[in-house]
């Protein structure tokens, strides 16, 4: 789903009553834009080939990934078994003023992953699945896989 620019739009909830779905993300920073904290889904579910975008707070002067503040690995079976690191970009959003960011991985490959961003002085980890599919043409929040819906 993109939903484009949202000028004036603090959060997004999504409610699906009938899978017991209630969730909510903050798009906006809840403090000053250099010390931001922005509140993460604690799992994302995308197709291969998608890529993986999320806004991240950065300590001034900051413009690349480094180890102590952002590692993704993928996992079988709990153990790691390939650093992502290197597939990590961050970006500008908007004007260098805004000091605003976003944490890019691309061309996600089918697998289990778990993304580790520090944000203040809290590292968060999300789990991330990547599946092999498509999305459902009568609804695209349902992604069709061999077999399954």
């Amino acid at each position: 789903m993109h939903l484009g620019k949202l000028a004036g739009v603090p959060s997004i909830r999504l409610s699906m009553p009938a899978h017991r779905v209630n969730a909510r993300w903050t798009l906006t920073a809840q403090e000053t834009k250099h010390n931001a904290q922005y509140v993460h889904p604690g799992h994302i579910t995308l197709l291969e080939g998608e890529s993986l975008i999320l806004p991240i707070s950065l300590p001034d002067g900051v413009t690349s990934p480094s180890r102590d503040l952002v590692t993704l690995v993928r996992s079988l079976n709990e153990s790691v078994i390939d650093d992502c690191f290197a597939s990590l970009k961050i970006e500008l959003i908007g004007d260098p003023e805004s000091g605003y960011h976003q944490l890019r991985a691309d061309n996600m490959q089918q697998g289990k992953y778990y993304l580790s961003i520090m944000s203040g002085y809290v590292r968060k980890v999300i789990s991330l699945e990547v599946k092999k599919g498509q999305y459902w043409q009568e609804s695209d929040g349902f992604i069709l896989m061999k077999d399954r819906l």
